[in-house]
């Protein structure tokens, strides 16, 4: 195994679409020090004659130039005198490579492809670049998809990057409003090829992808904190907007960010001898560590003979300690295995054909009997979930109906042998519960904040469920909870370090601690104060993650926070019994 130097690359259509979509993600980035490239493919000239487009093309540039070197900390020069340029030739082409002189690590990159087309290349066609007006390469150069694919493949070899942020492939048709741009799309599809292509022949599994949504981004709560909001606005409409006045946030993403979808916080789970296992994928294939202390792995735990890879893995522990997994194939489908040992079975997808690539990330839990639940968020956006027979096969699909469901849903074996599961609408949150254990499944509406996030349970010293998330407007966690008398009926904001996505949590000696990736792309916790009480104040354990942790605690009274950084290693910081933190220390390169 060898470690890797975190460096992040962004791929889009247009110059701010980065501005809009991906931030707040590239900017905290590069605030923590990891180098940063952002490439755009097309020039943006906005279909204008060719005189009109290159000068839009070079006013859109120099927008960019200076939202990033606001980014990167830099004093502003005449005519972004700041930043040094330099033509790069790749597979026969020539695109240009600005770096911030005071921050080289920060780039941006431009091939000019004409803007409105990019769709085309995907049927064959050919497309001209637009030179920007006075820049470095004066000349209409000719792509097809393939050259394209070869010149994103080389800025990869050059970059070497560990994690790749792109906008959305496959926007949730339920809010594509209006239709995404298919600029956006073919640009990402290209970017994605890329990276297949560079991975072959790198022998890697990186980088690691995320999508952002991103006009659909509007239909869904404001999820920033103020601070947050802010600084992308001052990003987009202080620093871009006075080169770009046809620029315009017409969809509120400044005051939003949200992932296409979401791998969730349940990658970890503590079996029933004491040891946390922490589960990852790999390169659609689920690896598997085992600690603390010296850690053990990674060991490959598939999937074969699925026919597709893995894109996200659950953990839950059984009624017999043992440990079992959940996960979704690339092409929609669940599957399902213990860790002890067997194969994976391949339970299909509650919304067979082109539906299927709707279908969420699954949940797990066991029945009191043992026999274990799937439940997924389904391709319409309600909820549906499949059974484990007392023979060890399994029930169909059964629909337990919903509406604008987020991804994903949760689910735990309460203290009463019931299963129970949460999920979040954009307006409220719904909980399931068994009426009897193992029995059917009744739904209502669970008392909350307006939710900005999926919701995941936790569990209080005396059994009471209890479910975190975001608060719409504010970036604070939120948590609703079950009284004594098994009601559900409060709820309170726990305040926080800002921060977007779903929340994790792990009950170590009575005490729930909420862990969260912060605004500033780091992670922060927050503990009870006493068994069953309420919180304590958030501690920031620094770190810098690009996507969400996991928390599992130990029966000695142990507390571990992982995640996987922006090099692709997977990190963690342990608490102690006493309550003291350790260092980040690597669990393992996964390379």
């Amino acid at each position: 195994m060898r470690s890797v130097s975190a460096s992040v690359l962004a791929i889009v259509a247009h110059p701010d679409d980065d501005l809009l979509f991906l931030n707040p993600d590239l900017d905290a980035g590069i605030h923590a020090g990891i180098p940063t490239t952002v490439v755009y493919v097309s020039a943006g000239d906005a279909l204008l004659p060719l005189a009109q487009g290159a000068v839009r093309a070079r006013d859109r540039r120099r927008g960019i130039q200076d939202a990033y070197r606001i980014s990167g900390g830099v004093r502003d020069l005449w005519l972004q005198d700041e930043w040094d340029g330099e033509v790069v030739e790749l597979g026969g082409r020539r695109v240009e490579e600005f770096r911030l002189r005071q921050r080289p690590g920060v780039r941006v990159v431009f091939l000019g492809l004409p803007d409105g087309r990019l769709s085309r290349l995907a049927s064959g066609a050919t497309l001209t670049t637009v030179p920007a007006a006075g820049g470095l390469v004066a000349d209409g150069q000719q792509y097809d998809a393939d050259d394209v694919v070869s010149v994103l493949c080389g800025l990869m070899e050059r970059y070497r990057p560990t994690v790749l942020h792109v906008t959305e492939l496959l926007a949730d048709r339920r809010y594509d409003v209006p239709q995404s741009h298919p600029d956006h799309r073919a640009a990402t599809a290209l970017a994605l090829d890329a990276a297949r292509r560079y991975r072959a022949v790198q022998d890697t599994w990186l980088p690691s992808v995320l999508e952002h949504r991103d006009y659909g981004v509007g239909q869904h709560p404001v999820n920033l904190a103020a601070a947050t909001r802010a600084r992308k606005l001052a990003l987009f409409a202080g620093a871009y907007q006075p080169w770009d006045p046809a620029a315009a946030d017409v969809f509120g993403a400044t005051d939003r960010a949200y992932n296409r979808s979401s791998r969730g916080t349940r990658w970890s789970a503590t079996d029933g001898r004491g040891a946390v296992r922490l589960f990852a994928v790999r390169d659609g294939r689920v690896v598997a560590w085992t600690g603390p202390g010296s850690w053990q792995g990674p060991v490959d735990l598939g999937p074969d003979g699925l026919g597709a890879g893995v894109t996200t893995v659950v953990a839950a522990e059984g009624t017999d300690g043992g440990i079992h997994l959940a996960a979704r194939t690339d092409d929609g489908r669940l599957a399902v295995r213990s860790v002890a040992g067997g194969s994976w079975t391949d339970l299909g997808t509650p919304n067979p054909g082109p539906d299927a690539r709707y279908v969420g990330s699954p949940a797990l839990a066991p029945n009191a009997d043992g026999r274990l639940q799937v439940v997924v968020v389904n391709a319409g956006g309600g909820l549906s979930t499949r059974g484990q027979d007392a023979d060890g096969g399994w029930h169909p699909w059964l629909d337990l109906r919903g509406a604008d469901l987020q991804d994903p849903c949760d689910a735990l074996l309460d203290a009463t042998g019931r299963i129970e599961v949460v999920a979040a609408s954009r307006t409220g949150l719904l909980l399931w519960r068994q009426v009897v254990p193992g029995g059917e499944f009744l739904a209502g509406p669970l008392p909350s904040l307006a939710p900005a996030s999926p919701a995941t349970f936790a569990v209080n010293a005396d059994g009471r469920p209890e479910v975190h998330y975001r608060q719409a407007g504010t970036a604070a966690v939120a948590t609703s909870w079950q009284d004594t008398d098994l009601a559900w009926r409060s709820a309170t904001a726990l305040g926080g370090h800002g921060g977007t996505g779903p929340t994790a949590s792990a009950t170590v000696d009575g005490r729930i601690t909420c862990v969260t990736r912060n605004a500033g792309g780091g992670i922060s916790v927050t503990s009870q104060v006493a068994p069953d009480s309420h919180y304590g104040p958030w501690t920031d354990l620094g770190g810098f993650v690009p996507d969400l942790p996991t928390a599992a605690g130990t029966p000695d009274g142990r507390l571990v926070v992982a995640a996987v950084d922006a090099g692709g290693a997977l990190v963690h910081r342990i608490r102690s019994a006493a309550g003291e933190w350790g260092p980040w220390r690597a669990v393992g390169p996964l390379v």
